[in-house]
């Protein structure tokens, strides 16, 4: 029995040993708005708990002991998920979305490690790119009560919590039921299945919880423990950034003047500075750069160029060739766009302008031999990328990296716009 129930521990992974940045947080998608929610409720959890826990293991000190913010089900709204602990004995695991103008409590799990149950756990794993919470249990609920392994897996969707699946295995041999069968059985929306077969089972099991999940907290027997390094001071300040909209300190001095060249135009959204930016507010950007590098208005496309956007600058942009739309009449505006993307629209930009001034902005002839990863670069997007770099406007992530498929954040974006306007005479 007890070979049966470790093969079941490690396919959940749940025996493996954590790393702190297995819960990093990606803040890529946290406005200010929502950053300042955020940290309300990270204060309100600084609060109850008085104070921040410093231990992961048992003895646990009580405290706030972080979390982190993921976007589980890539729609663009970060989640937000937080683990406090009380009296060194229990812990509450919460996790939060975002509606727009307000945070909602999408789930709330208590731990006792003095509870009757053996152990329960909870950890979070990415299958195609969405998040998936996975709280479960092993044990036996009474004596003669038989082995229990259980555990559901739930998932946000359209800001509600959502169960994805849940699993059951019951073995009576650990009770004094020997002469009953083992029951294994999967849920998955509303409709549960039996399985006659172990290892059948198991290989059902993992597709919904992964192969690598990262352990979050558990308890039994009395110790309470927690899968990361507690990380409570650094969440909130990352909040507490984000919510002050602030540019990063390497990039703050460009920004500035940026701004006071009249480079920084109110983006849609009211992004952070550290947001990836959006298609739209790229153009947005990209535009207000030509019109100040030209000095004239730029004519717009018709309001019907795209069935899905009739932002104005979005339209100026395209009727300048600065941008295209990704087929069938979609722009896609809230779309992020990345590196090799954003150079080739700052590209175009600068011919555009060299066709209305007669000012060349990138004299020297671009390449991109230099780099070990130009492999990597798409073919349509060689020559901005090249140029871009060879013309110092914009700089590889490290001397031999362009990392062209990277997210380019709104402070980068602003960056090259400032570069590229620098080079006017």
């Amino acid at each position: 029995m007890k070979k049966r129930v470790t093969a079941l521990l490690l396919s959940l992974g749940l025996m493996s040993t954590l790393t702190v940045s297995a819960v990093s947080s990606d803040t890529s998608g946290v406005t200010p708005q929502m950053a300042k929610a955020y940290l309300n409720v990270v204060d309100q959890q600084v609060q109850k708990y008085g104070g921040y826990a410093t231990t992961k293991d048992f003895p646990m000190d009580s405290g706030f002991a972080g979390g982190f913010v993921r976007d589980f089900d890539q729609n663009g709204t970060p989640e937000l998920y937080v683990v406090g602990v009380e009296h060194q004995q229990k812990a509450y695991e919460q996790i939060w979305t975002w509606t727009g103008n307000r945070v909602k409590l999408l789930c709330e799990e208590e731990y006792d490690a003095y509870g009757i149950r053996a152990w329960d756990w909870s950890s979070f794993h990415i299958i195609n790119g969405v998040m998936y919470y996975h709280k479960g249990y092993a044990g036996f609920p009474g004596v003669g009560s038989g082995y229990h392994d259980c555990g559901t897996v739930y998932t946000v969707q359209d800001s509600s919590w959502k169960e994805v699946m849940s699993y059951y295995w019951y073995d009576p041999d650990d009770g004094f039921a020997p002469n009953e069968p083992t029951t294994y059985e999967i849920t998955v929306n509303g409709i549960k299945k039996s399985y006659y077969n172990e290892a059948v089972y198991l290989s059902e099991v993992e597709k919904y919880v992964g192969k690598d999940p990262v352990y979050l907290a558990s308890e039994g027997g009395g110790c309470m423990n927690i899968g990361f390094t507690p990380n409570g001071r650094t969440l909130r300040n990352q909040l507490s950034q984000l919510a002050a909209n602030q540019p990063s300190s390497w990039a703050k001095a460009e920004v500035d003047a940026a701004k006071a060249a009249g480079l920084v135009p109110a983006l849609t959204g009211n992004p952070g500075y550290q947001n990836s930016i959006t298609r739209q507010q790229f153009a947005e950007l990209v535009v207000t750069l030509v019109e100040q590098a030209t000095w004239k208005t730029l004519e717009a496309a018709p309001a019907d160029t795209f069935s899905d956007c009739t932002n104005l600058a979005v339209r100026k942009a395209s009727a300048a060739g600065i941008v295209n739309g990704m087929g069938d009449g979609v722009f896609a505006p809230g779309q992020t766009t990345n590196r090799e993307q954003i150079a080739t629209m700052v590209n175009r930009a600068i011919q555009y302008i060299k066709a209305e001034t007669g000012t060349d902005l990138t004299p020297v002839k671009g390449s991109i031999s230099k780099f070990a990863d130009r492999s990597s670069v798409s073919s349509w997007a060689v020559e901005g990328v090249g140029t871009l770099a060879t013309n110092g406007i914009m700089n590889g992530t490290s001397s031999t990296q362009l990392s062209p498929k990277a997210t380019c954040t709104v402070e980068q974006s602003i960056l090259l716009s400032f570069r590229t306007f620098e080079k006017l005479p």
